[in-house]
């Protein structure tokens, strides 16, 4: 990621210090963690490289839908995948 790219991303997600809620913060902790892990190298894992094209291309995907605006809320998710698990 260029550098520009990271500090555009850092200014999105800037808005993080003022979540309050607790277990909010500890699922984000433990994504950021995973991805921040180092093999035994000492090297980051770079987690797009366990990704196949096609799992790639449907990821750049879903992250473009996302920044134009094409989401859901969080209840309706909620309601979407209750209903899967019952099918």
């Amino acid at each position: 990621m260029a550098k520009t790219d990271k500090n555009k991303t850092r200014k999105k997600y800037g808005s993080i210090d003022n979540i309050d809620d607790e277990q909010i913060l500890n699922i984000l902790n433990e994504e950021v963690s995973y991805y921040m892990a180092k093999n035994k190298a000492g090297n980051v894992i770079d987690t797009d490289d366990e990704l196949t094209e096609e799992q790639h291309k449907r990821l750049e995907a879903a992250i473009k839908e996302a920044d134009e605006g094409k989401v859901i809320s969080y209840g309706e998710f909620k309601r979407r995948m209750s209903r899967w698990l019952t099918e």
